[in-house]
C-alpha cells in the first residue's frame, strides 16, 4: 500500500477516481491524492483513525485541511463520522456527484478528455506535484520536531 500511495502522489498524468459505495480509511485517504474525484450519490466516506486510536496516514491530516478547510477537516479527522458524497462535494473533496449508474462512465469520459492533452497536462501536473510534495515534506518535518 505504501508504494501505491507513493506512486499515486507522484503521478505525472492526471489521476481520476470514480467512487461508489463505501470509502473508509485508506479508501478515503487515497482520494486526497487524486486530481479528479467523481462520486456516486450512494458514496459514503469515513476517516475513523481517531476512533481506532490511529494516526491519520499518508498526509491526510495535511491534505484534507488544504482541500476542505481546517474546521471541516478537524471534524472529519477527529470524530471519524461518515459523510455523504454531497457533503464531500460541498467541502471540495469531490468534483461532482452523479447517479451511481453514471459515475464510472463519466469518469472514463473525463479521462478520455485528459488523454487528448496528456503531454501538456503531464508537464503542468509535474510542477504542481513538486509543489504539493514540498508541502507534504514540510508537514512531515514539522511532526518530527
Amino acid at each position: 500500500m505504501y508504494q501505491f500511495i507513493q506512486d499515486l502522489s507522484h503521478a505525472t498524468k492526471p489521476v481520476i477516481a470514480a467512487v461508489s459505495g463505501l470509502a473508509v480509511g485508506i479508501g478515503t485517504t487515497l482520494l486526497l491524492h487524486c486530481d479528479f474525484v467523481y462520486a456516486a450519490d450512494n458514496a459514503k466516506f469515513s476517516m475513523p483513525f481517531a476512533k481506532l486510536g490511529l494516526c491519520p496516514e499518508f498526509a491526510s491530516s495535511l491534505l484534507l485541511p488544504q482541500i476542505a478547510g481546517y474546521q471541516r477537516a478537524a471534524e472529519k479527522l477527529m470524530l471519524g463520522e461518515a459523510f455523504s458524497a454531497q457533503e464531500a462535494c460541498a467541502m471540495g473533496f469531490v468534483n461532482k456527484v452523479l447517479p451511481s449508474a453514471e459515475v464510472l462512465a463519466f469518469a472514463q469520459a473525463q479521462a478520455a478528455k485528459t488523454g487528448r492533452i496528456a503531454d501538456i497536462i503531464a508537464t503542468g501536473n509535474q510542477a504542481f506535484n513538486e509543489g504539493q510534495a514540498d508541502s507534504r515534506h514540510r508537514g512531515q518535518n514539522r511532526r518530527r520536531e
